[in-house]
């Protein structure tokens, strides 16, 4: 059985755990859809929701590592 919520999380880390698919908004604007592993290392969702610099951390890595 599947089944399907809208969850308006912030708590990336609560997200990715309990996630099969994730829809990361912005805005209100739909900037990433998939797999947690693919949001994870989505560069919008990274700067939308972690605003790591490029530069210090080009795949958003140290956001995820807590």
């Amino acid at each position: 059985m599947k089944i399907q919520i809208i969850l308006v999380e912030h708590d990336m880390e609560v997200v990715m755990d309990i996630s099969d698919r994730i829809i990361a908004v912005d805005w209100g604007n739909i900037i990433a859809e998939g797999k947690p592993e693919e949001i994870q290392h989505n560069q919008k969702v990274i700067m939308a929701y972690l605003g790591q610099d490029e530069e210090d951390d080009p795949m958003g890595y140290k956001a995820w590592d807590k």
